[in-house]
């Protein structure tokens, strides 16, 4: 990867006894170490949702894959059907499900015949009950009690619980009402959407989580036979398929605030970049951020074992996570499958993305996609 090459090229201007320093040291070849022969990838480009639906894990990239949530191997996806539209061009940016339905947010693109740019039209919603055949377009009233299924793209935001126990998992999706500017929050189930009571910008100022949407709200989770709503871009629990979550994690900037009654936060200032997505391991808090992935270690008790507080650092990876999701990617999700498993015996996916031009960054698009650990492989690499 760049950041090891970049160690590897500068070694060649180094004396001899300086080499022999480091490689006793350990410092530069235990990195080199963590490098895999990369595989080739499945699932490519900008990946913004890996979602829980039934019993397969789905993730769009354009279109939409799935896999069997079973599967604890590299590789195997399936791509699925998508939403049709008319226009020149889709493109699936989101997806979100409940326990009954999965949701895929649809950009609808046109291509300008003069100037021969694409142009974006606005985006709409669609609903399946098998990840494959879709209907939609999802209908929404607005507040002249008109009926509108298109939307303006910025403005437009799906998101969802994802919870492990399918009977947890509740989708939501936040639109601008362009007659008055105002904003919503429905909570969806297939072709109907029922609004929220939403508070405004000036009743939700500094407003972090609350089971009531606010303007801003991006992000959800179940907790405690309620959902929690956050202007944060990210919400987790430490839920498992047999026990209810104990604890409820929402990010806000490089921070971590955590409950255990949904009512008291404790800020935990991780140090790490601008928090994009969370996910549990039984000893880690995975953070996927702006610069890349981070992971905080837990608290342990009096007995050695970890509790579900995280700590205000962020350690090192005995793995390649670093080197593979690493500073020059945004890690928009990540999932982890079990957060009763410690790290090294789960298996995690994550997405890696970039803003920008290429040749302003050392990333790469042949990196950009969706990444996979496997403790069967011990080692991140493309899915």
């Amino acid at each position: 990867m760049k950041k090891i090459t970049k160690k590897v090229v500068a070694l060649a201007f180094l004396p001899l006894s300086a080499l022999l320093f480091f490689s006793c040291d350990g410092v530069i070849f235990d990195s080199i170490r963590d490098e895999v022969e990369l595989e080739d990838a499945q699932i490519s480009g900008d990946v913004n949702s890996i979602v829980r639906f039934k019993d397969d894990i789905f993730v769009q990239n354009g279109n939409i894959w799935k896999k069997s949530a079973t599967l604890e191997s590299a590789h195997g996806w399936e791509k699925t059907g998508k939403p049709s539209a008319d226009a020149d061009y889709t493109y699936v940016n989101k997806l979100a499900a409940d326990s009954t339905y999965l949701y895929a947010q649809m950009t609808l693109l046109d291509e300008d015949h003069d100037e021969g740019e694409i142009v974006t039209k606005g985006t709409r919603l669609f609903y399946s009950e098998d990840g494959n055949s879709w209907n939609g377009p999802i209908e929404f009233e607005n507040s002249k009690g008109e009926t509108i299924s298109q939307f303006t793209s910025s403005y437009a935001i799906l998101f969802c619980t994802n919870a492990v126990q399918s009977e947890h998992r509740k989708a939501y999706f936040r639109i601008r009402d362009s007659t008055d500017e105002s904003y919503a929050v429905y909570e969806l189930n297939g072709e109907s959407a029922t609004k929220l009571e939403t508070k405004s910008s000036d009743e939700s100022s500094g407003f972090d989580h609350s089971t009531t949407p606010v303007y801003n709200s991006k992000s959800c989770a179940y907790f405690g036979g309620k959902t929690y709503f956050s202007t944060g871009y990210a919400m987790a629990t430490d839920e498992t398929a047999e026990e209810e979550a104990t604890t409820l994690y929402y990010s806000s900037s490089g921070s971590v605030f955590y409950s255990t009654d949904g009512e008291n936060f404790t800020e935990v200032a991780t140090g790490a970049s601008s928090i994009l997505s969370l996910a549990c391991t039984k000893n880690y808090l995975y953070l996927g951020t702006s610069s890349g992935i981070e992971h905080s270690p837990f608290e342990t008790d009096s007995d050695g074992k970890p509790t579900r507080v995280p700590k205000a650092q962020t350690d090192d990876f005995d793995t390649n996570a670093d080197s593979t999701l690493s500073s020059y990617y945004e890690v928009r999700a990540v999932l982890v499958l079990s957060s009763d498993s410690v790290e090294k015996d789960s298996t995690i996916y994550g997405s890696a993305s970039f803003s920008g031009s290429t040749s302003s960054t050392s990333a790469t698009q042949d990196n950009v996609g969706l990444w996979a650990y496997y403790a069967s492989r011990g080692s991140w690499n493309r899915e």
